[in-house]
């Protein structure tokens, strides 16, 4: 099972939360083609999220905004990766990569993410490990992320440790401290953190531990309205309830994703529910 993510910026977060008119509009404008393009992307609506990323990214080149170019881009990346388009995918990275060096490589991480989401969906766990390493000039929500990313691939791996989740552990602890001051956060980087916590837990069989922060990551996602996301932890509540030996309850889990999955048009995540259910109805 993989869970895929989004890439919800921090500029993002902190435009939404802005009180004073400090912003000019076009910016207002093109943060809300980009949040719009974002939303579509979780429903899986590929060519609308595209269309909506291509004028964020014309919003943003007008106004020299290097982050909302590059965000924007990363979406146009991974429509082209969800589309098939192989070599689209690899030139727009390649424009990304060479805009953020021409800016000093502050922003690399938005390539560098971008490359993960393609890798993750590949299944290409050791480049993923290899790759998502966490750096002191990266913003704080980033590092969680790259942080999550790098636990889940080392727990497919065999190789995650406690080490690992203890750090990951207080990263997410002060990500959550800074929510609950009604400071700006990154909510997806917090739910991914919390989602690969349960992961590395459940594949060590620490099952108490796996309940607790897959919990944690199916209410939070519920709470701020991630589908895809809930969907996953939903996922693996059911994997996590079936270890338990609490068959009907991973049942419950499963059709429970299952339904969110199919309105998301996920084939290919329907396919594996479909046999991780049967397999848990013949353990009945």
């Amino acid at each position: 099972m993989h869970r895929s993510w989004l890439l919800l910026l921090l500029l993002l977060a902190a435009c939404s939360s802005v009180k004073s008119p400090a912003q000019p509009q076009a910016r207002l404008d093109a943060d809300s083609y980009l949040r719009f393009a974002l939303s579509l992307e979780a429903a899986n609506d590929l060519d609308g999220a595209t269309e909506n990323y291509e004028f964020a990214h014309g919003q943003y080149r007008e106004l020299g905004e290097p982050d909302g170019q590059l965000a924007a881009k990363s979406g146009l990346a991974r429509m082209a990766w969800a589309k098939g388009d192989l070599a689209g995918f690899q030139s727009i990275l390649a424009e990304m990569e060479s805009f953020s060096a021409l800016h000093g490589g502050s922003l690399d991480y938005l390539p560098l993410l971008t490359k993960l989401h393609k890798l993750q969906s590949e299944r290409s766990h050791a480049a993923v490990s290899q790759l998502a390493i966490a750096r002191s000039d990266y913003p704080e929500a980033i590092n969680l992320r790259l942080k999550a990313i790098k636990l889940q691939a080392d727990s497919y791996l065999k190789q995650a440790d406690e080490t690992q989740a203890r750090e990951l552990r207080k990263l997410a602890k002060a990500q959550q401290k800074g929510f609950e001051k009604g400071k700006n956060g990154d909510s997806e980087a917090l739910s991914s953190a919390w989602y690969a916590l349960g992961f590395y837990y459940y594949g060590t069989g620490n099952i108490p531990q796996a309940w607790m922060w897959t919990k944690k990551c199916s209410d939070w996602d519920f709470r701020t309205g991630n589908l895809n996301a809930y969907a996953h932890s939903l996922w693996l509540l059911a994997q996590v309830a079936e270890a338990d030996n609490q068959y009907q309850s991973a049942l419950s889990y499963y059709d429970r994703a299952y339904g969110i999955f199919e309105g998301l048009g996920d084939s290919a995540s329907l396919l594996e529910i479909r046999r991780e259910r049967q397999l848990n109805k013949e353990k009945e």
